[in-house]
């Protein structure tokens, strides 16, 4: 029996770094949606000042819409589809930074999970760049 290449091992590790990342990202999408649902996450009500929405639950189900679901179809994606998994990711970290744009835009609230998420949509985008197929491909 031939032992893996090295290349091939740090892709299997790569990926399923990734996939975790996904999913730890889209169940935290969902419990803020959750949390946004039943009492503004905490937030005060003028916070939605200057934004388009009145109420919190427009805010709560796009962020559940946009950057969970992607997430966790990105990281279920390694369960169904293991060759789609760079792809979803790819889509979801965009997504995910431009929910972050818009959330820093509208909301002038900060929080310490931004520069988090921000830093973790880079980190998603960067493992699904170096874990596509024909970037580890042997030459």
């Amino acid at each position: 029996m031939l032992a893996p290449r090295s290349g091939t091992v740090w892709r299997t590790l790569a990926v399923r770094v990734l996939v975790l990342l996904d999913v730890v990202v889209g169940m935290s999408a969902v419990g803020g949606a959750v949390m946004l649902l039943v009492d503004g996450a905490g937030l005060p009500s003028d916070a939605l000042a200057g934004t388009p929405f009145a109420t919190w639950p427009v805010p709560a189900v796009a962020l559940f819409a946009v950057v969970g679901v992607p997430m966790l179809l990105a990281g279920s994606a390694y369960l169904w589809a293991p060759a789609r998994v760079t792809g979803l990711s790819v889509l979801a970290g965009l997504a995910l930074l431009a929910w972050m744009a818009a959330e820093i835009t509208l909301f002038r609230e900060f929080s310490p999970l931004q520069p988090t998420m921000v830093v973790l949509g880079g980190v998603i985008l960067a493992l699904a760049a170096v874990t596509r197929p024909d970037a580890t491909r042997d030459r």
